[in-house]
């Protein structure tokens, strides 16, 4: 999804976060040939390479792992997330600013600080998923993290 997304969109920066060891290197080898190969294709196509792709491993939940506070857009390949992790997503997702753009897969957030723009069936390789384009609509909260069961509670930024 992260050279996916500077393909479509001349974003400055575009960061994932994989917590399986595969995936991670995974990630880090398509972003290799993103800096190398894309850049030489966009450069013959007369276009300018404006976009930094990286990767971390780890848990995109764990704020010191990586903190996605600043985002823009924010995807999450959803489809097989329990309810736990959702919420802890969405409580999480408060920090983001007003207008901030979330994308699921077959769940939305469960929060009432975002508002679904779109949602649509597609075909996936895996099978069927709803694509949900969600909008944060509150201004930016600070994030406390709390303990599991209820995924955090926020205060006022």
């Amino acid at each position: 999804p992260a050279v996916a997304a500077a393909l479509l969109h001349p974003f400055e920066r575009v960061h994932g976060v994989e917590i399986l060891e595969g995936l991670y290197r995974t990630s880090l080898e398509v972003a290799n040939t993103w800096e190398t190969k894309g850049k030489e294709i966009l450069e013959a196509a007369g276009q300018e390479m404006v976009t930094s792709i990286g990767f971390t491993h780890g848990d995109a939940t764990d704020l010191e792992v990586c903190d996605w506070s600043d985002g823009d857009v924010l995807f999450a390949n959803s489809t097989c997330f329990d309810d736990a992790l959702m919420k802890k997503i969405a409580a999480q997702a408060v920090t983001l600013k007003k207008g901030a753009i979330f994308i699921t897969f077959t769940k939305r957030l469960p929060s009432h600080h975002f508002e679904v723009l779109e949602h649509q069936m597609y075909q996936m390789s895996w099978g069927g998923a709803t694509v949900y384009i969600q909008q944060k609509m509150t201004d930016s909260e600070v994030y406390v993290e709390d303990d599991a069961s209820t995924g955090g509670s926020t205060a006022d930024a």
